[in-house]
């Protein structure tokens, strides 16, 4: 049985890729990368006949969001191939995350959705978060802070405005979940002066600031408690049950209070070693590229 791993040809060699493969490799797996802009041509099956599962990879940022989502249809209602994360159409969609986070009872930030033909800032507070429709690892967020400031233009003419909250201590908080479980945590301690969500994504070390003169954020591994732990696994997560692995973002407000604003099925996960305090939380031997590994062999020989 092949494993075919979808992503963007410009993504093939990414770290989030790469390292899933090296360790489904570890397992034993055949393992063949096939970039979406191959399918694009295809009216039948582009996939080896052999071909059980499809790790769905490509970005959430990808202008071939109506693509990924037609092929991923194809192959689980036509071609009998099981998609790891079909719930992309979901998720991938800013539009939609307020949405499900409202539906699973978590605070957010006070979110506005735009369409471009009507894109004018709400009758508010400034400063606020504008966010492509269709965007990933921080790719074109930008701060508008206030009614003078032109609001820039996206691929599918759909944004969202989300209220600009300042992180407390300058911490942003990322959980990852694998087959409706919490997997592990993060904090991203951010620096003065550093803007933590117009700058790159808070996941992983391999995601750096767009200002390289920037100080980088620390990362700290997280032990997330069990009151956060029943919020994803027993409210967000039923919610979405074709989401297999991802992760959500939080901040806390001065007041403490956590405000939930991300979902990210990409799940680019930590890199053990650019997280200072790693072994100390989760110990010597932790790796989660391994657990994700191991989950998508269970999942493709449970079929």
């Amino acid at each position: 049985m092949t494993i075919i791993l979808l992503t963007l040809k410009e993504h093939q060699s990414g770290i989030w890729n790469t390292l899933l493969i090296d360790r489904l490799k570890e397992l034993n797996q055949s393992v063949e990368v096939v970039t979406l802009e191959s399918t694009l041509t295809c009216f039948s099956n582009p996939f080896p006949v052999e071909t059980k599962i499809v790790i769905n990879r490509v970005s959430d940022a990808s202008a071939l969001y109506k693509a990924t989502v037609a092929l991923l249809e194809c192959c689980e209602s036509l071609w009998n191939i099981r998609v790891w994360n079909s719930a992309y159409a979901l998720c991938v969609n800013k539009w939609c995350h307020s949405a499900i986070l409202e539906r699973a009872g978590l605070a957010s930030p006070a979110t506005w959705r735009l369409y471009q033909q009507e894109h004018t800032a709400p009758d508010t507070a400034f400063p606020l978060l504008y966010k492509p429709n269709a965007g990933g690892f921080g790719a074109g967020i930008v701060k508008i802070e206030g009614p003078q400031d032109s609001l820039p233009k996206t691929n599918d003419d759909m944004a969202v405005l989300q209220e600009y909250i300042k992180p407390l201590d300058n911490q942003v908080y990322r959980v990852w979940f694998l087959l409706g479980k919490v997997q592990c945590g993060l904090i991203r301690q951010n620096y003065e002066g550093v803007d933590e969500f117009t700058t790159g994504c808070a996941a992983t070390g391999a995601c750096l600031l767009k200002n390289r003169d920037a100080k980088q954020p620390t990362l700290l591994a997280y032990q997330v408690p069990g009151d956060i732990c029943h919020e994803i696994e027993s409210q967000l997560l039923p919610l979405l049950p074709s989401a297999h692995c991802g992760s959500v973002e939080f901040l806390c407000n001065d007041n403490g209070k956590r405000l939930y604003f991300d979902i990210n099925l990409l799940s680019t996960l930590p890199l053990v070693e650019t997280v200072e305090n790693s072994r100390e939380v989760w110990g010597a031997d932790y790796d989660p590229w391994m657990e994700l590994a191991t989950a998508i062999v269970q999942f493709s020989v449970s079929m």
